[in-house]
């Protein structure tokens, strides 16, 4: 039977299962291990943040879908630096400089003057957004913004989602958002595909499609989650 048939709804594949899997109000199929619960989002209070375990480069493209619940500054999407100017892959969503727009910050060690681009578009609460940093381009919602300059470097510290990982020692503007799903790349290569859910002890995570694991909260409380009947668990 082919996948994606109406009469398709769990197929077993070793110990994991094909299932139904919601990215926003789209359906796509994707793998889950047995006994995971798949959740519409994970949200933070301002204290948890995902280690993606990945160190970004110049090649590198992020794409997620996010809701943003409460305005904070700084507020930021996803990043890792080594510190300002330095090794930078990352985006704000309210930098208080930016008057609520996107910042999107991509540069080799020592140039900060020209390593931050300001967006057209703004950051609005209560509206889901799909963010796009392709390399020096950047996208909101599919629609090409302002670029950053073309840069070279690898960087040395793992992208965080929720916040930016700074230097591998600091924690840079944790947001109060919901995650809903996001993909890393490596020169168009899938490197991570991130599916909020619960385990089998009903602990929220991600899990990657792409390594296999799940990525749990390394901040303090928990985070909260909508299922897909509508119950909607705050976070802690």
């Amino acid at each position: 039977m082919k996948l994606g048939s109406k009469d398709v709804k769990n197929m077993m594949f070793g110990t994991r299962q094909v299932k139904k899997v919601y990215k926003g109000s789209q359906v796509v199929w994707g793998v889950l291990p047995i006994g995971y619960t798949e959740v519409k989002y994970l949200q933070s209070s301002g204290t948890q943040y995902i280690n993606t375990a990945f160190i970004p480069s110049s090649e590198t493209k992020v794409e997620i879908q996010y809701y943003l619940v409460t305005r904070t500054y700084p507020s930021a999407l996803f990043g890792s630096r080594n510190a300002i100017g330095s090794k930078e892959f990352c985006v704000f969503l309210n930098d208080n400089t930016t008057g609520h727009k996107f910042r999107f910050d991509y540069a080799e060690a020592g140039v900060q003057g020209n390593s931050h681009a300001t967006s057209s578009a703004i950051s609005y609460p209560n509206i889901l957004y799909i963010i796009t940093k392709d390399k020096e381009k950047n996208y909101v919602n599919g629609n090409a913004d302002n670029s950053n300059p073309p840069q070279v470097f690898t960087g040395d510290y793992p992208i965080y989602l929720y916040c930016i990982n700074t230097g591998g020692t600091t924690i840079t503007g944790i947001s109060i958002i919901r995650v809903h799903y996001c993909k890393l790349f490596d020169n168009d290569t899938l490197q991570r595909n991130f599916i909020p859910c619960l385990d089998t002890n009903n602990t929220p995570c991600f899990y990657d499609t792409v390594t296999g694991n799940s990525y749990y909260n390394q901040g303090t409380g928990q985070f909260g989650y909508e299922t897909m009947d509508g119950t909607v668990v705050a976070p802690t």
